[in-house]
């Protein structure tokens, strides 16, 4: 084949080339548009999924708890009074002002004076003491005792250095004659009474024929109607033919200023009805300042309203104490009943010791029994 013969081939094979992508080209456009008129879509894309929810930051930890501070170093600042007798101490009785200086306690530089009371006795039991402390943070303290006996006082003091001392040390309280003293746990709650038998007197607590208290009180005892400053239910006040003390003798601080009010000061006397009206969360007292000698008194304590109780006595005779109870029955010293005279507890019989000016040096205590348990009786009012 000559060059034209070859040169005509070649051009036949590219057109062939050229018609068959032609009519490739017009195939899938018309396929195309057949598909478009056809209503075909293209499927869907799936939503990328959510992104997850990044974590909590984690809780920062607690800070540590500070550090106690430290103790502030020891020193010997005080020298505080080891008896009675120490000349530093002021002496006085029931009510009486009675300031202690504690600059006479220091042998070193104080700056600061913290005085307190070590709460004994009924101020242990009831809802709030009854004696009186003022200018606590002060060099000298005032304080006023509520009853005889021993206070333990406390004084804690500083240097300007931050260094600290405390001591403790004992302040005795004159007393006069007998005085008996009954707190108990429930004093807002419930209604205990005191009694004292008239001394050398065996007759029952209450009248002869008498079925309840308020209608058995008679002048052989000391008791809610006849001895507190008001008296009630009718009933002359107690007289045993004790002359009357002087109006100082009464104090002022107590429910005794009901007495100074009226310009008597009288022998036996009782504190305010704790009854939960006429007063509430205070002892019941009875004073007798100026007893015989060799006269034996009885104490009673009596459950007025049935109310559940755990009751103390003390018993200071000038300003010896003796403590008492609780009896430990019934439970609660309560009874189930109710009614009558219900629960009655004779604690001790005290005989009085005086001088030979008469004034109470002592006494003698004995605690009372039924058998082997304590003189506790239920609707029983026999001495």
């Amino acid at each position: 084949m000559g060059w034209f013969g070859m040169r005509g081939l070649l051009a036949n094979a590219a057109a062939l080339s050229c018609l068959i992508l032609g009519c490739l080209t017009l195939g899938c456009g018309s396929r195309t548009e057949l598909l478009d008129a056809m209503g075909s879509t293209p499927p869907e894309v799936p939503e990328p999924p959510d992104k997850p929810e990044p974590p909590e930051p984690p809780e920062p930890p607690e800070p540590p708890e500070p550090p106690e501070p430290p103790e502030p170093p020891e020193a010997d600042l005080l020298d505080c009074p080891t008896t009675l007798a120490d000349p530093r101490l002021p002496t006085g009785g029931i009510g009486d002002e009675l300031p202690i200086d504690g600059s006479k306690f220091a042998t070193g530089a104080v700056s600061s004076w913290q005085w307190s009371v070590v709460n004994e006795g009924c101020d242990r039991i009831l809802p709030t003491p009854r004696y009186g402390l003022s200018s606590e943070n002060e060099a000298e303290v005032m304080f006023r005792p509520a009853r005889p006996g021993v206070y333990q006082l406390r004084l804690e003091v500083r240097s300007e250095a931050g260094e600290r001392d405390t001591c403790e040390f004992d302040l005795s309280v004159l007393g006069r004659g007998l005085r008996v003293e009954l707190c108990w746990d429930t004093s807002t709650q419930t209604d205990l009474d005191l009694y004292l038998h008239r001394p050398n007197d065996e007759s029952p607590w209450y009248v002869p024929g008498s079925t309840e208290p308020l209608g058995g009180f008679d002048n052989s005892t000391c008791n809610p109607a006849n001895c507190p400053p008001l008296l009630r239910y009718g009933h002359p006040r107690v007289d045993w033919g004790y002359s009357q003390s002087p109006l100082e003798w009464c104090d002022a601080a107590s429910t005794e200023a009901e007495f100074i009010a009226q310009g008597i000061c009288p022998n036996p006397r009782a504190s305010t009805d704790n009854n939960q009206q006429l007063a509430t969360g205070t002892a019941e007292v009875i004073q007798l300042d100026n007893p015989s000698d060799g006269q034996r008194f009885r104490i009673m304590v009596h459950n007025f309203d049935n109310g559940l109780a755990t009751p103390h006595v003390y018993v200071y005779c000038g300003s010896a104490p003796a403590y008492l109870g609780p009896p430990g029955i019934p439970p609660n010293f309560q009874t189930e009943f109710g009614g009558g005279f219900g629960v009655m507890w004779r604690p001790a019989d005290v005989e009085i010791q005086t001088d030979a000016s008469g004034a109470t040096v002592g006494c003698q205590v004995d605690a009372l029994f039924l058998g082997d348990a304590p003189y506790v009786t239920i609707d029983v009012p026999s001495y």
